[in-house]
């Protein structure tokens, strides 16, 4: 398929959404690029400070929702980090008042230093694409309840 015939394709999909649909997908698509203009021109710690603690909890949309915009958002832009979908899908949580944790691991038992990231929240990981089981943590943002 072309260029022009995948771009066509991508805004008829576009176009059959839902407008709530369309409209996460625009502002997770915003989001991402800010991520990855932010990851690679600030310092980490600077990025860090900058995500949000869960707001007072708001009417938005649920998880699986915020998931699946940023699964879509993350194919419209060139190699999408696991770092830029799990630190989008983290802010896009705290700001519907969810708590979430995001980690980043390395991978266990190789002398290889192949790091990935996954969110967890409600009970379940998000990005995690065998990660906790073959990555250990290295750290992590936020808190899955009060007492984290």
């Amino acid at each position: 398929m072309t260029t022009r015939g995948a771009f066509m394709t991508m805004l008829r999909k576009f176009a059959y959404l839902e407008t709530a649909e369309r409209r996460l997908l625009v502002r997770t698509l915003f989001l991402l690029v800010v991520i990855r203009f932010a990851l690679r021109v600030a310092p980490f710690r600077v990025l860090r400070s900058l995500i949000p603690h869960p707001a007072a909890a708001l009417n938005g949309p649920p998880t699986e929702a915020l998931l699946r915009g940023v699964l879509r958002a993350a194919r419209c832009i060139p190699a999408c980090s696991c770092l830029e979908r799990a630190i989008a899908l983290h802010i896009l949580l705290a700001r519907t008042g969810q708590r979430s944790r995001l980690t980043i691991g390395f991978q266990r038992g190789t002398s290889a230093r192949r790091g990935h990231a996954w969110v967890e929240c409600a009970g379940q990981t998000f990005f995690d694409d065998g990660g906790p089981p073959h990555y250990a943590p290295a750290f992590s943002i936020g808190g899955l309840s009060a007492d984290t």
